[in-house]
């Protein structure tokens, strides 16, 4: 079977009673087509799909509900449907999606589906990437960081030895919550289900991930995190240069160089993408830029060797201004902690009253999405940040 096939046959076969609100668009992404071709090699094996199913294949459920579809099995839609229900409400939460739907006789997608579009679609931020991820088991967690190190020291025969050993600091993550809470009506759910909700987790989970990465680099507005543009060691460009236009090649050498051993082998360049403009134009006292976007071998680009990322929510053209931070160099490995407490989760609600309305009354619902997590420096030191001049 081809995918133009199944897609013909969701969108006029079996649209009005299986899933009424699927469209075009959300067929047609690349996502749905790969998840195809895994399902329809499944379907190629030969393999009874139930079967498949009963073992725990990954996406036999799906190739059993493509097979059913292109077969016009309408008996099997009706078994998956069965099947298919109690998943959605104990997975996800989600089975509102098709709720309507099914009063009505209509059949569920396998939840397996949506579960690896889902994943998919979701690339982490910085935050969750760079920075060492520590679990946390309680809303509270000490950690014992190092602040110095033991000394060695050369002595004569006979001579006193003096005592030395290392010192250690401690940092406390304290779990503190970012939430979304998004709220749509009946009529929206029921005219648009699979492509608006798959939309919306999309959306939700770019946006808590944009938060997590602004409460790394700026904090979070006085509620816990402080932000490693505060947290880290200030290096200031010299000779009275006040605005990022003046960024010199000197104030990146310093940079690195002001950092903590630990960080400098495996270091990373942070900034907003507008910075580049002047980034671009720096040279080595030999003419040679230090730019380098476009690596030999495909690593990822350079500047003065060393990896750089940029990101929106650092500071951008507009925030150029005297003793302003714009640059960080830091190891996130070794000088940041994340502490997951709890990750991201879904809920959905229509009984709630949300800003004085009554969700019940007006026919609306509303999904709420919830994570627990922290964001610590444990070694300042190792972070370095470049501002303006005062």
């Amino acid at each position: 079977m081809k995918y133009e096939e199944l897609k013909e046959k969701l969108l006029v076969d079996f649209k009005s009673e299986i899933i009424p609100g699927i469209t075009q668009e959300f067929l047609d992404r690349p996502e749905m087509k790969a998840l195809f071709e895994e399902h329809n090699k499944l379907v190629a094996s030969g393999v009874d799909p139930k079967v498949q199913a009963e073992q725990e294949v990954p996406f036999a459920q799906s190739a059993r509900f493509i097979r059913a579809v292109h077969t016009g099995d309408r008996k099997d839609l009706a078994e998956i449907q069965k099947e298919e229900a109690p998943k959605w409400k104990r997975k996800n939460g989600l089975i509102y999606m098709s709720e309507g739907d099914n009063v009505q006789g209509g059949y569920l997608v396998p939840v397996e589906y949506y579960n690896e579009i889902f994943r998919l679609v979701c690339e982490y931020g910085i935050a969750r990437r760079d920075c060492r991820t520590i679990p946390m088991n309680s809303s509270t967690m000490h950690l014992s960081t190092s602040a110095g190190l033991p000394t060695t020291y050369w002595i004569g025969e006979a001579a006193q030895k003096v005592e030395s050993k290392p010192t250690f600091g401690r940092v406390t993550l304290e779990a503190v919550k970012q939430i979304c809470l998004v709220v749509f009506t009946d009529e929206l759910l029921a005219d648009a289900t699979p492509p608006i909700i798959q939309y919306i987790i999309e959306v939700v989970r770019e946006v808590i991930l944009r938060g997590e990465d602004d409460a790394l680099f700026n904090g979070n507005g006085g509620a816990g995190i402080a932000g490693v543009l505060s947290c880290g060691t200030q290096v200031t460009m010299d000779n009275n240069r006040q605005a990022f236009s003046q960024v010199h090649t000197d104030d990146l050498i310093r940079l690195i160089a002001a950092a903590a051993c630990g960080s400098r082998t495996n270091g990373k360049f942070y900034f907003h993408y507008d910075i580049l403009t002047w980034l671009r134009e720096l040279k080595t006292t030999t003419g040679a830029y230090i730019l380098n976007e476009s690596p030999v071998g495909g690593g990822p680009p350079t500047l003065w060797n060393k990896p750089y990322e940029t990101s929106d929510v650092m500071p951008d053209n507009t925030d150029s201004a005297v003793d302003t931070p714009f640059i960080v160099f830091a190891d996130f490995k070794k000088t940041v902690a994340f502490g997951d407490r709890q990750s991201l989760t879904m809920k959905l609600a229509d009984q709630a009253t949300i800003t004085g309305t009554n969700l019940f009354v007006y026919d609306m619902q509303a999904l709420r999405f919830v994570e627990r997590l922290d964001i610590e420096c444990l070694l300042p030191t190792g972070i370095t940040v470049l501002y303006t001049a005062p």
